[in-house]
């Protein structure tokens, strides 16, 4: 995303577990105030993060290279997530240790999203719950 000349939006409607709540706090952040922010959560939205996990098996050569490689990864994923929430990377790896997971307004304070999207309100003249189904 970040090869990409037009910012990018991110937001989430649901749940973002794992790798895209790590795609979720990629997208365009606040940066000295000149941008709004464009990382989005509905209210009742749930982010999990934890540290990438794989199981090696084969050769002692081949558990060493699957290690080596894992941590690689996870060495890249924390770094670009501190700079994406403005944590340290000491404290993502921390708090990754186990699967860590937010509310909206965890994650907004956490640096993950830049603001909580609230659905418009229903029209006055939208059906009520109790009206029934009925077309009479």
């Amino acid at each position: 995303m970040e090869s990409l000349k037009s910012p990018v939006g991110t937001h989430c409607v649901g749940y973002a577990y794992n790798l895209a709540g790590f795609l979720l706090a990629a997208g365009e952040k606040v940066i000295f105030f000149h941008v709004n922010g464009n990382r989005f959560a509905m209210p009742l939205s749930r982010v999990a993060l934890q540290s990438p996990a794989r199981a090696a098996r084969g050769l002692a050569d081949d558990i060493r290279n699957e290690a080596n490689e894992l941590l690689r990864i996870i060495d890249y994923l924390f770094n670009e997530l501190a700079i994406n929430t403005g944590q340290s990377v000491e404290k993502i790896n921390k708090d990754l240790s186990r699967m860590k997971r937010f509310n909206a307004q965890q994650a907004l304070e956490y640096g993950l999203i830049d603001r909580i999207v609230r659905p418009p309100r229903i029209k006055a003249d939208a059906p009520r719950k109790d009206a029934g189904a009925g077309l009479g």
